[in-house]
């Protein structure tokens, strides 16, 4: 038996209990005993985790093991203070399901893991523990129609996305295809583990940012050693080391600059989301579509059709003037109109330049990039290169009238499908 404590049950200074919270947990279990639940072992975070720094490599052993044990578990018992006041003989099915998608233990990352790992989840209330179905309950016709006046079944749909089990984050086109460095996989929608789990988090939070990719790897059951061994408080390097395991994502991460998070600041990962949590809905559909891209140690592997600018005559940067800019392929005469991303991208310009174009020109979307390695642009070889900013893409087109004064760019399209190392 796995439980889970929260609201004040657990114990954040030593690995004990008060003996009044030991008797209340052994009734929860008689509970679950009472439920179909045989097993009488328990495992507790609070009792089971080593809390002393004296005891800070056994810690790190059990944070390791915690995938094992909530796979392991017969059952798995979510305690918390407002469930705990639930009277479901009372209590309507559309109020209940309500109440378990919003309550406090289905916002929190650690316990994420929870709800994707148990093979039963039990959530105590009132009289006794109550199972959480993944799948959705069997109705009559009479009851569906009123599951849909009432949006019992909408809000039963999100209750259930908010639980969801290991098996649909992991599930993902790309798990079968060979592991190399540089040829990512083939162009498809929606279908990392990357992309799932940025669904799933949207709502989740937590207090100590670094633990992040700590619990996304324990619940996707991930060889831990090379984030927890990370330097204490080392977002970055636990990002970094996560996006490596999960190794297949989509190629778009580049384009998107409103993570909340911010990105790492740190070379191979200087594209990577230091936190998945909080993404605005509607722009982390956007994120979700396009070809796909291979991480490892070195940085991000992806294909991206783009323009390499011309080398201006001074050095450093280039500070473009006003709001509008263009570009222009000097052997087939496209042009190319654009503007600074949400009025505040970049309008500076690296001296080695590539500008990377977004698959479908989802949102005009264009990244500004260092070229860090000289590369032919020709599709044999890999650019490698640094994400700097972001651009809009107004227009484009051979016939494309440029504005009377305006600044316009010079360079050569790369050819298709050409390859880049974005670090």
């Amino acid at each position: 038996l796995s439980t889970t404590g929260a609201h004040g049950l657990g114990n954040p200074k030593e690995n004990s209990l008060p003996r009044c919270q030991v008797q209340r947990l052994v009734a929860y279990m008689s509970g679950l005993q009472a439920a179909g639940v045989s097993s009488v072992a328990l495992w507790m975070d609070t009792l089971c985790v080593p809390i002393k720094d004296s005891f800070k490599s056994y810690r790190k052993q059990a944070i390791k093991l915690m995938s094992e044990t909530y796979r392991s578990a017969s059952a798995v018992l979510v305690l918390d203070r407002e469930l705990q006041k639930l009277d479901t003989a009372t209590v309507s099915l559309l109020e209940q399901d309500i109440l378990t998608g919003f309550i406090s233990w289905s916002r929190r990352l650690w316990t994420l893991q929870e709800a994707a790992l148990a093979k039963q989840l039990y959530v105590q209330t009132l009289r006794a523990p109550h199972k959480l179905e993944a799948a959705a309950p069997a109705l009559s016709p009479r009851d569906r129609i009123l599951a849909q006046i009432s949006f019992r079944e909408d809000i039963a749909v999100l209750t259930r996305g908010r639980t969801p089990s290991i098996a649909s984050l992991k599930q993902t086109v790309f798990e079968s295809s060979t592991p190399t460095k540089a040829s990512p996989p083939p162009a498809s929608a929606n279908t990392t583990t990357f992309q799932r789990l940025a669904q799933v988090l949207q709502h989740r939070t937590t207090s100590k940012p670094e633990d992040e990719p700590v619990i996304l790897a324990t619940m996707l059951g991930l060889q831990l050693d090379t984030i927890v061994d990370a330097p204490d408080g080392d977002r970055d390097a636990r990002m970094g080391a996560l996006l490596v395991l999960l190794r297949d994502l989509p190629a778009d991460v580049i384009f998107d600059g409103a993570w909340p998070g911010g990105r790492c600041v740190r070379a191979p990962f200087r594209w990577a989301p230091r936190s998945l949590l909080g993404f605005p809905r509607l722009e982390r559909r956007a994120a979700m579509s396009g070809p796909g891209a291979v991480c490892d140690e070195r940085g991000l592997h992806a294909s991206y059709d783009g323009l390499i600018l011309e080398a201006s005559s001074g050095d450093g940067r280039r500070t473009l003037p006003g709001a509008r800019w263009y570009a222009i392929d000097g052997a087939s005469g496209m042009k190319y109109e654009f503007r600074q991303k949400g009025g505040c991208g970049t309008r500076e310009v690296p001296e080695r330049c590539a500008l990377l174009f977004r698959a479908y020109m989802i949102g005009g979307d264009t990244a500004v990039a260092s070229i860090a390695q000289d590369g032919q642009g020709d599709g044999q070889g890999e650019m490698e290169v640094t994400v700097v900013g972001h651009w809009v893409m107004v227009a484009s087109g051979a016939g494309l009238q440029c504005a009377e004064g305006a600044l316009v760019l010079e360079g050569r399209l790369v050819s298709k499908g050409q390859k880049w190392l974005v670090t």
